[in-house]
């Protein structure tokens, strides 16, 4: 499998800032965490392959008591950050080694947003993961979709 990865911003502190996968690409433990600050975008056609013992973490936002204040903007922007998945992405972890989605405050009422697996998304597969602190989308001010994954 050919591993290719194209990242559009590194920060200063060596964490991912944006991703854009478009060719097969795969995370390994030893290169994790991985933190986003941006939305992470599988494209059509791309494989995201994630092996055991994977950390990822996504940018957080603070959800009040009830959960709702949590999409913040800052320069047009939700703060909370999620996966938008239109390629497919095999997550297989084990019962010792278990893929970790979590975001990057641990604290409290911050929660990141989701893994949104759309229309044109092929057969994903989440095996032995760990979702922590996820939220949900906002597509509106009415429509609302609870959970880590979404399709």
């Amino acid at each position: 499998m050919k591993t290719t990865t194209l990242l559009l911003l590194i920060s200063l502190s060596g964490a991912l800032a944006a991703l854009d996968i478009y060719e097969d690409t795969v995370w390994t433990p030893e290169e994790s965490p991985y933190e986003f600050y941006e939305h992470v975008f599988v494209h059509e056609g791309a494989t995201l392959t994630i092996l055991p013992g994977t950390e990822i973490r996504f940018e957080s936002g603070y959800a009040d008591e009830e959960g709702y204040d949590f999409v913040q903007f800052t320069s047009g922007g939700a703060v909370a950050k999620l996966m938008w998945v239109d390629g497919q992405v095999v997550a297989v972890g084990t019962e010792e080694d278990p893929i970790l989605f979590t975001g990057t405050i641990d604290e409290p009422n911050y929660r990141w947003s989701s893994i949104y697996l759309s229309p044109e998304s092929g057969s994903s597969v989440f095996i032995h993961c760990r979702f922590e602190r996820a939220a949900y989308i906002a597509w509106t001010l009415t429509m609302w979709c609870h959970g880590a994954i979404q399709c």
